[in-house]
């Protein structure tokens, strides 16, 4: 059986190793999940964002599949848009025949400001 001289060093880890590798591994943990929580929030920030523009492309469409004829009705229930169809525009002095299709405007109104504003044809009955 082999003996231990006074003078050889006991092998292992001291306690004061342990804490600071233990403290090491702590920081690194705690700087990971900082990362993965602001991950997070910007991934539900995105989300949150391409809600909001599908909304507002929805009513985009809506504005564009419309008719004078009244023949499309949604009802998109969005209550925080609004979407104000056959929004005035300028009517140019016409140079050209009369014609059965006419342009009309549309507005996509959050809170009072105007977010997009576009336009669209329509078919008429008789030509303006």
């Amino acid at each position: 059986m082999p003996r231990f001289d006074s003078r050889q060093k006991a092998r292992g880890f001291t306690l004061l190793e342990v804490m600071v590798a233990l403290t090491i591994t702590g920081l690194a943990l705690g700087a990971l999940l900082s990362v993965v929580a602001g991950s997070k929030r910007l991934a539900f920030s995105a989300q949150q964002a391409l809600a909001h523009s599908v909304a507002v492309r929805s009513l985009i469409n809506s504005a564009q599949l419309r008719d004078e004829r009244g023949e499309l009705i949604l009802d998109l229930g969005n209550r925080d848009l609004q979407l104000v169809d056959n929004a005035e525009l300028d009517i140019p002095e016409r140079q050209t025949q009369a014609s059965t299709q006419a342009l009309r405007g549309y507005r996509v109104v959050e809170d009072g400001e105007v977010l997009v504003s576009g336009t669209y044809w329509v078919e008429l009955d008789l030509p303006e």
